[in-house]
């Protein structure tokens, strides 16, 4: 969700050019291309509404190819390339507009990075640097800035959500169990957050109540929910569902769940 309430989702349907598509909620029917983009899905649009964030490969030292973070203008179409050969992917805007968090690869594992927008390659540093073959994914800052939300494998099979502070890279386990918990997303008070889950054996998605560690289901779908995404008021849920005609946008009134 853009912070006037429009809905932004990344599509890739096979028969076109992947692009950042934004509409209305109340009208879906009316959309328009953002940007067109390729490489990864992961993409944050900058708290200013003007700038768009993105992944994708290109060359480095002519010979390799490697994920980079690039920058598009939305109002000229600029595209601006950030980093170089960095390996650097799923990238997240502070609500400040001042830092920038992104995962890179190297060797087959992935690290948590922060580093201010304005100079990525030279202010970059290691907020978390995870064990060989472990993975980090989804980094979302917290409304305060202060935390990142990530979604982590780790060894053993286990892949969780968890906290870790901007300033100390202290980390803070949600869920530690069994369950493959993805894509954590944010309430705009900062109270809520919401994953995917497959707990019960369907992914649903589910929210944590961030002072007290109460645990909610929201949806009941018998072929999975994925990737939800909050409204700025707290009313919408938007996710990526499953069924027999493939992956599409649902939406949920959470004014009637609550």
């Amino acid at each position: 969700f853009t912070p006037d309430g429009r809905v932004t989702y990344w599509r890739a349907d096979g028969r076109s050019r992947t692009r950042v598509v934004a509409f209305d909620l109340h009208t879906p029917a009316a959309q328009e291309t953002w940007a067109r983009v390729s490489g990864e899905p992961g993409y944050a649009l900058h708290p200013n509404g003007r700038e768009l964030y993105f992944t994708r490969t290109d060359s480095f030292r002519d010979i390799y190819s490697y994920h980079d973070l690039f920058r598009r203008d939305l109002r000229t179409g600029r595209i601006e390339r950030l980093t170089y050969g960095m390996r650097a992917r799923e990238p997240d805007v502070s609500p400040d507009g001042r830092l920038i968090a992104f995962t890179t690869n190297e060797a087959g594992t992935t690290h948590l990075v922060v580093a201010e927008l304005h100079d990525i390659p030279g202010t970059a540093r290691r907020l978390l640097e995870n064990e060989r073959f472990e993975q980090v994914f989804n980094p979302r800052f917290s409304p305060d800035g202060r935390f990142l939300a990530i979604e982590r494998w780790q060894r053993g099979g286990y892949r969780d959500i968890a906290l870790v502070e901007v300033e100390t890279g202290r980390v803070t386990a949600i869920t530690h169990d069994r369950a493959q918990d993805t894509s954590p997303v944010w309430s705009a008070d900062g109270r809520t957050l919401y994953f995917s889950s497959d707990r019960t054996g369907i992914a649903n998605i589910y929210a944590h109540d961030v002072a007290s560690g109460r645990l909610s289901q929201i949806t009941n779908v018998v072929a999975g929910a994925y990737q939800p995404a909050i409204s700025p008021d707290g009313n919408h849920l938007v996710y990526v569902g499953y069924t027999s005609y493939g992956f599409d946008l649902f939406h949920l009134d959470l004014r009637g769940v609550r």
